[in-house]
């Protein structure tokens, strides 16, 4: 009965919809693309109930077609502020294809809707990093931070290496003492405390930046490294 429905009234959306989902019922999801992308064609700003968009990024991800599965999820996130999961989905996609541009527009994408989930604040950071523009991960630090982390220490590594590479010192100086006061024997931490120490003293003594070719750190992101007697930070268990 659905098949004649569909071949006298071709462009159906009712039709469409209903065809594409008992394709998808039974796992036939090659064939399921052909109505979901003329729904697509028919109907492309259309985000409400039954909208083809959320189908069709299943099915590319059973076909395991990750570049069009986020083709879809991007568009469905430009037309609906609400589709959460789906520029989550988005978050990891693009952090696995290492599309940092689009891991950033879809961490700001989500902070815009709700600036307390933890995900795409550490997207941003993760992002701004690999574009080489860390300072747009200082506002995710500073609020990832007052989120209950479980790695508050390299929370505070990271921001530490933001600021000193900011040439802020002495804020850079606090966050590495609240990084060590969570974890005294952080090796890395360490490190970064007598970096910053030769570059205050650099600063002192009219060095100028006083950054040491040797002095310079990695790029935000805590190796967890702590002297052999430490305790172990979670991130830190092979």
């Amino acid at each position: 009965m659905l098949a004649a429905w569909n071949r006298e009234h071709p462009d159906s959306f009712w039709g469409l919809e209903r065809q594409a989902a008992r394709l998808i019922s039974k796992e036939r999801w090659a064939e399921a693309k052909a109505p979901l992308e003329r729904l697509l064609a028919l109907c492309p700003e259309y985000v409400g109930p039954g909208n083809a968009y959320e189908p069709l990024a299943k099915v590319h991800r059973q076909l395991s077609e990750p570049d069009a599965e986020m083709r879809v999820l991007r568009r469905l996130a430009e037309l609906d502020a609400d589709a959460v999961d789906a520029c989550l989905r988005l978050l990891g996609l693009c952090e696995a294809a290492g599309d940092w541009a689009g891991l950033s527009w879809g961490a700001e994408r989500l902070l815009a809707v709700d600036p307390l989930l933890k995900a795409p604040h550490r997207s941003m950071i993760r992002a701004a990093r690999e574009l080489g523009t860390p300072a747009g991960a200082m506002g995710s630090y500073r609020a990832l931070l007052v989120m209950d982390p479980t790695d508050p220490a390299d929370l505070h590594l990271g921001l530490a290496r933001l600021l000193r590479s900011q040439g802020k010192l002495e804020d850079a100086k606090r966050q590495l003492l609240e990084a060590l006061e969570e974890a005294p024997r952080f090796r890395e931490a360490h490190r970064e405390v007598l970096a910053l120490a030769r570059q205050m003293e650099g600063r002192r003594t009219g060095g100028g930046s006083g950054t040491a070719p040797g002095d310079a750190s990695p790029p935000e992101k805590a190796s967890g490294e702590r002297a052999p007697d430490g305790k172990a930070h979670p991130k830190e268990q092979p």
